[in-house]
């Protein structure tokens, strides 16, 4: 039974190191992710503001999974158990955030081409018409190598002039639409976090598997000694001893 317990223990200890550094990665990513969703769609000029919620929601409990490695530590070291109960109790409530922070992704992804076409519209109209988001378009379009909404013909239809920024060379344009390009780098955006989403969950679903067992050994072993206590005062011949 002791070395079983060490034994769980040192697992524990070594979840709780993994479990720490997953939560600095996770905060790495959602960060990483994030700044670039913000970044590349302008402040949201090409895609939905929703569309930050579940990096947002994901940074929260990447912070919080740090912190709930402390109740880990102090857990498996002092055995513990009000700490590993609320350890487990913690981790639970993560991995249905977790799971629910994948679902919203994977439904905003489904989301994203009808909000973001209307978006892109609405501003490649504001840029031509009254010369704003001029900077955020020659950024898109000299990123993705792309031109327009659809192609050159909606300047040309509008303006009758195609800018500089959709050149690729002096007398080559970019043939392709923005609209295609900006949309899929939205989605794939949502659908890496939405991915690291899942992942983290399974990983928490490990400490709460680990974790438990190691409870239930320790919840064992203190009540061995109270049952030993009552059936040695239950027996007959230690009462007539006691007696005596």
């Amino acid at each position: 039974m002791a070395v079983s317990k060490k034994c769980k223990g040192f697992l524990c200890l070594l979840y709780v190191g993994l479990l720490f550094t997953s939560g600095i990665l996770l905060l790495g990513s959602t960060i990483y992710f994030g700044y670039k969703l913000v970044s590349f769609t302008s402040y949201f000029k090409f895609a939905p503001v929703e569309c930050i919620g579940p990096f947002i929601l994901l940074f929260l409990l990447a912070a919080a999974q740090i912190g709930v490695s402390w109740l880990g530590v102090n857990g498996t070291i002092k055995n513990n158990l009000k700490f590993i109960f609320w350890l487990l109790v913690v981790l639970v409530l993560e991995i249905i955030s977790e799971l629910s922070v994948g679902i919203w992704a994977m439904v905003l992804r489904g989301k994203i081409a009808d909000h973001s076409s209307r978006l892109i519209n609405v501003t490649f109209h504001d840029f031509v018409k009254n010369g704003y988001y001029k900077s955020d378009w020659e950024m898109i379009q000299g990123e993705l190598q792309c031109c327009g909404v659809n192609n050159t013909g909606d300047y040309r239809m509008l303006q009758g002039s195609v800018p500089i920024s959709c050149f690729m060379s002096e007398n080559i344009t970019f043939q392709q639409g923005c609209r295609e390009p900006i949309i899929d780098y939205v989605r794939k955006l949502i659908y890496n976090i939405g991915l690291i989403s899942f992942g983290s969950m399974l990983f928490l679903v490990l400490g709460v598997l680990c974790f438990y067992n190691f409870h239930k050994t320790i919840k064992e072993e203190k009540r061995e000694p109270v049952v030993q206590n009552r059936q040695h005062e239950e027996n007959p011949l230690n009462k007539r001893l006691s007696k005596k």
